[in-house]
């Protein structure tokens, strides 16, 4: 159960991390939308590098390594900081996407609750 456990968390925090670096991209474009001269939103690559380097700076920071807990070790921590980083900046709207997703789950059981009620006549 320990070894599930000590898997597990590292995992959390991978997803804990996507959803800050994203929501941390998704103010800052709010931001550039009221600072006149600005463009609206990033370009792809530029929200990319920006995603990826803020990724870094938080891997290297909390010298979190997810391949370390996999038992995946690189001759430089930098290299598995880097590497947890380009997860961290390419899962960030997966997981943006998949809490859309569980956030759609009640509405839907809603209306297929209430359409059974409708054809059973339950009030």
């Amino acid at each position: 159960m320990e070894q599930v456990i000590s898997l597990i968390i590292p995992f959390i925090v991978l997803a804990i991390l996507s959803v800050m670096i994203d929501k941390f991209t998704l103010f800052l474009e709010g931001v550039m939308k009221l600072i006149p001269g600005l463009p609206d939103s990033f370009e792809w690559p530029v929200a990319y590098i920006f995603v990826l380097a803020t990724g870094y700076i938080v891997c290297w920071q909390g010298n979190y390594d997810l391949f370390a807990y996999l038992d995946i070790n690189f001759r430089q921590p930098w290299q598995g900081w880097l590497m947890t980083a380009l997860v961290i900046s390419g899962g960030s709207a997966f997981v943006r996407n998949s809490f859309d997703v569980v956030d759609n789950i009640p509405a839907s059981l809603g209306g297929i609750t209430s359409t059974i009620k409708k054809i059973f006549g339950v009030k």
